[in-house]
């Protein structure tokens, strides 16, 4: 009997013990590092309040549940970045230029041979036209901008803009301000296009002036 009851204190005082300790063990609840709402009334409040200021009751720090972080939106930035970018520029086509300008020089010394010079400008001028439609209507099915500009730039100055814009309907991520800056641009072509011809009528008279009379 008395070994029993011997058991039973050394039992108690062993329980007795280990509940200090689980109750030093338990954490207990801290204020945040950083502003946080009051768990009565919602007013948010400093690291270092203890009463709410608003409702005036002892803030609880087990109670206080702190807003949740929204994550940041990396794609969509990368995507509003990307739109705000501008569109690179198409380079001139030198190679296909040359190309065009040797094979107009070839065509129309051979046709003034055989047809004559009137018939060759006529045949030139079809050949603008028939390029100028063809560029409006490719461009509006391309959806490429400023398609009626490209074709009366096709039309007035067709060794340039011609060429342009076969590159131009190959790259449809670029862009060409030459043609594509709307009214500025017709009028930069019309003047440009005023300019070669009063240059070439201005070479034309000096060599027709230097042939002996």
């Amino acid at each position: 009997m008395s070994e029993d009851t011997a058991k039973l204190a050394a039992d108690a005082g062993l329980a007795a013990s280990a509940e200090p300790h689980n109750a030093a063990s338990k954490a207990v609840p801290a204020f945040p590092a950083e502003a946080f709402p009051c768990p009565n009334c919602g007013q948010m409040l400093g690291p270092g309040v203890r009463v709410c200021v608003a409702c005036r009751e002892p803030v609880d720090p087990a109670q206080i549940r702190l807003p949740a972080v929204q994550p940041a939106a990396p794609a969509a930035h990368a995507v509003g970045q990307r739109a705000t970018e501008k569109p690179r520029n198409t380079p001139f086509p030198w190679a296909v230029f040359a190309l065009l300008l040797l094979s107009i020089m070839f065509l129309s010394a051979a046709a003034e041979k055989r047809f004559g010079v009137t018939a060759t400008v006529y045949g030139f001028g079809f050949v603008q036209l028939a390029s100028s439609l063809w560029v409006i209507f490719d461009a509006l099915r391309k959806r490429i901008p400023q398609a009626l500009v490209w074709g009366v730039g096709t039309m007035l100055l067709w060794i340039i803009v011609f060429p342009w814009y076969l590159a131009r309907r190959r790259q449809p991520s670029t862009a060409c301000p030459f043609v594509e800056s709307g009214a500025r641009s017709l009028l930069r072509i019309v003047l440009l296009f005023l300019l070669i011809n009063i240059v070439g009528m201005i070479f034309l008279g000096s060599v027709l002036n230097s042939l002996p009379k």
